[in-house]
């Protein structure tokens, strides 16, 4: 075999590693993107005497107590304070100054118009679901 055409086989050879390189590195990017894109999902977000309506991009696992301690570290108007509570788990306290129990009125939440049985740090939501924090008299 002459020297010519043992550099034709070799730039063939290099030039369909390089290719295949480039097609792998590109599906694991697309892979990747796709993977983050699926992983976090849009609520509504809503609190009252807060800012208006708000949509946030958020992760599959995230709590809502979560995403208020996310919020809180973005506006601190919000002064987010909790209270852990033994065997009912994390509760909102105050939120924009109202703290619970004034005038016996507590803050409490809504996912798409249901109060939820659950504390704050126990609920992730779903895509779509419209959440409201409210400061009202208790309903029990």
């Amino acid at each position: 075999m002459n020297t010519r055409h043992l550099f034709k086989i070799s730039g063939i050879i290099l030039f369909i590693a390089i290719a295949g390189f480039f097609f792998a590195t590109s599906d694991r990017a697309q892979d990747s993107a796709e993977n983050t894109f699926q992983e976090q999902h849009t609520i509504v977000l809503s609190i009252e005497d807060g800012p208006s309506e708000k949509e946030m991009f958020i992760s599959e696992d995230e709590t809502m107590l979560s995403i208020l301690k996310k919020l809180n570290a973005e506006d601190p108007a919000l002064n987010l304070k909790t209270k852990e509570f033994e065997g009912l788990g994390t509760l909102v306290e105050e939120m924009y100054g109202l703290k619970n129990g004034v005038g016996n009125e507590y803050w409490q939440y809504t996912v798409n118009g249901i109060m939820p049985q659950i504390g704050a740090d126990a609920l992730v939501p779903e895509t779509g679901d419209h959440v409201e924090w409210e400061f009202k008299a208790s309903e029990f």
